[in-house]
């Protein structure tokens, strides 16, 4: 992993380091302490970057950070510049919005976030829908037993006692 954040930081692949050669001329010496692979750090890169870069490439196995450890990092690494960076840009806008927009930035979401969206309660639910319109009214009165074919309580035929 290592390698890889070497590469992306500096825009070359390993063997162009090797070479000295690569898109920016400012390569840094590059050697195989060893057998270890071992570069020297400009001093703009991040702290927390170098440090997990140095961990990745760490000579004893143990030592190494696992992928899931990196990506956390890395994860952490981004959210941190991105709220520096907002902070840098809006200094009026508090903690909160910061975090928000670097939420937002970093994992793409459509929407930004309302600053105030974490700590507010959330809205209550819509009321339930009424309806002021009476039902309607039936066309016919319903059916006695009678018209049905029903024996109990059937009014008397024509012509039949009771």
């Amino acid at each position: 992993y290592g390698v890889m954040l070497l590469e992306f930081y500096y825009g070359a692949n390993i063997a162009e380091l090797k070479a000295r050669r690569g898109p920016d001329e400012a390569i840094p010496n590059v050697s195989l302490a060893g057998g270890r692979f071992a570069v020297a750090m400009p001093s703009s890169c991040p702290v927390h970057l170098r440090n997990l870069m140095v961990a990745c490439i760490s000579g004893e196995p143990g030592l190494r950070p696992t992928f899931e450890q990196v990506v956390d990092s890395l994860v952490d690494i981004l959210l941190m510049e991105h709220v520096h960076s907002q902070n840098r840009a809006a200094p009026q806008r508090g903690p909160a919005a910061a975090v928000a927009a670097a939420a937002a930035a970093t994992f793409g979401t459509a929407r930004a976030i309302a600053p105030t969206s974490m700590f507010a309660p959330p809205p209550p639910p819509p009321a339930p829908e009424t309806s002021t319109v009476p039902p309607p009214a039936p066309s016919s009165p319903p059916p006695t037993r009678r018209q049905v074919g029903g024996h109990m309580l059937a009014a008397p035929k024509a012509g039949m006692g009771v």
